[in-house]
């Protein structure tokens, strides 16, 4: 049976089943433009996989599956495609700092990421920080709804002035709370 491995971040984790295809035919490999290209509103992605399987998948697809203007947008981001790599490795540096100085802070759990964002918690004053946050208008997204993520706020990987602003506002926020900021 077929078995579909999603490997949206593969641009920023670098890790890849691609080497694994001759061995295991039934893998069929998703990946997307929306993360690393930066291009989510244009809702474009690839399969990799074998040749007998993109046969089949073929099979299902409808003649005009990808309109002129996508197909314009893609052919552009491929000719330039070293400029978005380039952001890439700035994000990837950028979220390493942003991780290094996260895990300094007293009262922040922060798990590596192989993304274009961080996951973190601040266990029972997470609530209350992210209504600090909103309120000093830093925008983070709640992921909390998810039941291993209770308590667990996201923070976007976009620019060093972002992370600055953000990280300045966190820890204003841990000085309030009389927690430990280790400096690096």
């Amino acid at each position: 049976c077929p078995v579909i491995i999603d490997e949206t971040y593969y641009e920023f984790s670098g890790c890849t089943l691609a080497d694994q295809l001759d061995r295991y035919r039934n893998l069929i490999i998703v990946r997307s433009f929306s993360k690393a290209f930066s291009v989510a509103g244009l809702r474009f992605g690839y399969i990799i996989s074998h040749p007998d399987n993109i046969k089949e998948l073929n099979k299902v697809m409808t003649i005009f599956h990808l309109n002129l203007l996508t197909q314009s947008f893609i052919c552009a981001i491929l000719d330039n495609k070293e400029v978005f790599l380039e952001h890439n490795h700035r994000v990837i540096s950028l979220r390493n700092k942003l991780f290094d100085d996260l895990s300094c802070i007293e009262g922040i759990q922060v798990h590596p990421s192989h993304t274009n964002f961080l996951i973190f918690s601040l266990g029972k004053k997470t609530g209350e920080y992210y209504e600090f946050m909103i309120q000093n208008e830093v925008s983070l997204r709640p992921v909390w709804s998810h039941p291993l993520l209770h308590d667990y706020l996201r923070v976007s990987i976009s620019s060093e002035s972002a992370n600055n602003i953000f990280l300045e506002k966190t820890r204003e926020y841990a000085r309030q709370n009389e927690w430990t900021i280790v400096d690096q």
